[in-house]
């Protein structure tokens, strides 16, 4: 029982300090559009995260035993780093300036929903967190 509850607390730990674009948009969407859109946008990434879990524990336990899958994901992971990389080593950044929104009162409350899911979704670095997660349970 101590065992356990010391691993939760090193899992807790970890899970402080890991701060990404997902906390970022809740903080930004709160400031610019209110408290209720920031929680919005907070489920939308629970509702990510709990399909990643699922996919992590059901179809990614077996598929991870196969040692040829693992080095195919690290050359394939590899190839989108570096990708990504020159992208943005040799385009010029097209930032526009940032405009201020006109419409309060936005009827879509779903698209907050569906900004905190595609942004949580997209970031492969909770794919990676949930597979290492999950393996880590499914072996203790």
């Amino acid at each position: 029982m101590i065992e356990l509850i010391f691993h939760a607390l090193q899992l807790g730990i970890v899970l402080t300090f890991l701060v990404g674009p997902v906390f970022f948009t809740i903080i930004q969407t709160s400031i610019e559009r209110g408290f209720w859109r920031g929680v919005l946008v907070a489920f939308g990434v629970s509702i990510s995260d709990i399909l990643y879990v699922a996919v992590c524990y059901f179809g990614f336990a077996q598929v991870m035993a196969d040692s040829k899958f693992r080095v195919y994901l690290a050359y394939g992971g590899g190839i989108i780093l570096i990708g990504f990389g020159l992208y943005h080593l040799l385009v010029k950044s097209r930032a526009k300036p940032v405009t201020p929104s006109t419409s309060i009162t936005e009827r879509r409350l779903y698209r907050y929903v569906v900004k905190g899911f595609l942004i949580n979704g997209m970031t492969p670095m909770v794919l990676f967190f949930w597979i290492g997660t999950v393996s880590v349970a499914t072996i203790n």
